[in-house]
């Protein structure tokens, strides 16, 4: 009997680990690291190995320079900031709560934004697709494949 009992007790324990998973699992989200500038004058390239959210937060800011690989979101917060995007194939969104910014890619960048909001004034954003577009702001202009959306 006491031989049946460890016999049964070894097949439910095997049962159960067998349910059990060990090491990482491929089901988990990515971690998005979020890159803020909050200086007034910015001028290095931002590039990530991981996916990464760019903020742009400064009460007078200007920034000049290139964005590369792996951009989830961009958000800016600040006036008269000039993005390049030198390279990636999709922003999951852009939102623009500042006036005066200028996003665009490079040349030969095929850049898809799925949601563009801006809601400040005298902005502009060219790139390759955008899927969905608000703006509630005055003199903006987005440009998807030389063509004005989001009018």
């Amino acid at each position: 009997m006491k031989i049946l009992s460890q016999t049964l007790s070894v097949f439910l324990m095997a049962l159960f680990l067998q349910g059990c998973q060990l090491g990482q699992d491929d089901d988990e989200e990515d971690v998005i690291d979020t890159v803020t500038i909050t200086s007034e004058y910015y001028e290095d390239d931002v590039t990530r190995d991981n996916s990464y959210e760019l903020i742009l937060q400064a009460t007078a800011n200007y920034a000049d320079f290139t964005a590369q690989d792996n951009i989830t979101e961009i958000k800016i917060y600040s006036d008269e900031s000039y993005i390049l995007i030198d390279s990636d194939e999709s922003i999951d969104e852009i939102k623009i709560f500042g006036d005066g910014n200028t996003i665009v890619v490079n040349s030969g960048v095929d850049l898809t934004v799925t949601q563009v909001t801006i809601t400040g004034d005298n902005n502009g954003i060219t790139v390759f697709g955008v899927t969905a577009c608000s703006d509630t702001g005055v003199d903006n202009t987005v440009l998807a494949n030389s063509v004005a959306v989001c009018i």
